[in-house]
């Protein structure tokens, strides 16, 4: 996944922005999945709450490249 951001942040598809957002939620996500790093609910919200104009435009990014 990693990765994947970096050929995404590189050949320009995702800005400084939306890389920092996405590598954020990718190092939540992999706390989840360790229930001995496993963030708080109130974490996890004010993750979401912070960042929707983030998931907002990451779902439009995807939009423009299905059409």
């Amino acid at each position: 996944m990693k990765t994947a951001l970096g050929i995404l942040k590189n050949k320009k598809i995702i800005g400084d922005d939306i890389y920092l957002f996405l590598n954020e939620a990718r190092l939540l996500r992999t706390r989840i999945s360790h229930r001995y790093k496993e963030p708080s609910r109130v974490e996890l919200l004010e993750f979401v709450n912070c960042n929707i104009n983030n998931f907002n435009e990451v779902l439009e990014i995807a939009k423009n490249y299905l059409r």
